[in-house]
């Protein structure tokens, strides 16, 4: 298997690592670490830079992902690439439908929009199935969500979170587990940045029955462990 970069490739890796050591020195990013919102948005682009061109995205491969993504650890940039991208974005690529496709990529790609997972909560101590326990009930046009999730990564600037919540209990725990994209500002939403030694920001987010529409239930109900 042939795992030569190519041209394209060769410059992307060039351009990021030019661009982050001019716009994102290791002062910055000291800066960055005692700033409330704590990040540096992506630039030239990069953030569709997986995203199919049908959805505003630059359509280019997932080999070239990670060599943003190497250059950006390369470079120590703080900010919600990773989560908004290749959490967020992929996600919705697996699992959304169309319709969620057409409002939220498009978003993502052109900057509009930060995104963030919640998985792990106060009581589990692994990213499994077994530690979700914040409730999702079905209540006519919504779900309704409650409990809370932590070390849920630049929550505090995050214009929506890709929560998993159990809707279901079964034998199996990774059955009865679904994904909802929540609106950040959500009424009844409360986010708290957590202290941490690395000042990176991981928030504990509380849900406070939190009302989610149904359309925003992302791929199958009770099986979005597999998404995850």
């Amino acid at each position: 298997m042939d795992i030569t970069f190519t041209e394209e490739q060769e410059m992307l890796k060039k351009s990021a690592r030019d661009f982050l050591a001019a716009e994102c020195p290791k002062t910055r990013v000291r800066e960055l670490e005692e700033d409330e919102k704590g990040y540096a948005m992506a630039g030239l682009g990069w953030m569709g830079l997986a995203i199919p061109e049908e959805y505003d995205g630059m359509g280019m491969t997932f080999q070239a992902l990670t060599i943003l993504l190497e250059e950006m650890g390369r470079n120590v940039l703080p900010g919600p690439f990773s989560c908004t991208v290749v959490q967020g974005a992929y996600a919705i690529l697996e699992a959304g439908s169309e319709a969620q496709k057409k409002e939220f990529l498009p978003k993502i790609a052109n900057g509009k929009a930060i995104f963030t997972t919640a998985l792990l909560e106060p009581g589990g101590v692994y990213y499994d199935a077994a530690g979700i326990s914040l409730k999702a009930t079905d209540q006519g046009d919504n779900f309704v969500l409650k409990g809370t999730k932590v070390f849920v990564e630049m929550a505090n600037v995050a214009d929506y979170i890709i929560c998993a919540a159990r809707t279901k209990e079964e034998a199996n725990s990774e059955d009865g587990v679904s994904l909802f994209i929540v609106d950040a500002k959500s009424l009844g939403l409360r986010c708290e940045v957590m202290p941490t030694i690395a000042f990176d920001k991981l928030c504990e987010v509380r849900f406070e029955d939190v009302a989610v529409p149904k359309g925003n239930l992302l791929g199958e109900l009770d099986k979005g462990w597999a998404t995850v």
